[in-house]
């Protein structure tokens, strides 16, 4: 099976904030695979999952270091998955 990698982020719930996300993707040439999103009702901070490819370790750490840069994210970190064949 195709490895993916998953990417937690957070930031303040905000207009446009997905768009800016699948723009940084778009920079890279990442494709999205999934992404899923919830907010906090007391803090209003939005916890958005990404899916992407494994598509090697420099790429990887080079879409968080951009999503980190995102006007307004606090924080973007990346958990790898094993696929089980």
């Amino acid at each position: 099976g195709e490895g993916r990698v998953r990417i937690d982020l957070e930031a303040p719930d905000r207009h446009g904030l997905l768009r800016d996300i699948i723009g940084v993707l778009g920079d890279l040439g990442i494709p999205l695979l999934a992404n899923a999103g919830r907010v906090d009702a007391e803090t209003g901070r939005a916890v958005i999952t990404l899916e992407v490819p494994r598509v090697g370790a420099r790429p990887i750490a080079c879409l968080v270091d951009s999503l980190c840069h995102i006007e307004d994210v606090l924080d973007a970190r990346c958990v790898v998955h094993e696929e089980k064949t």
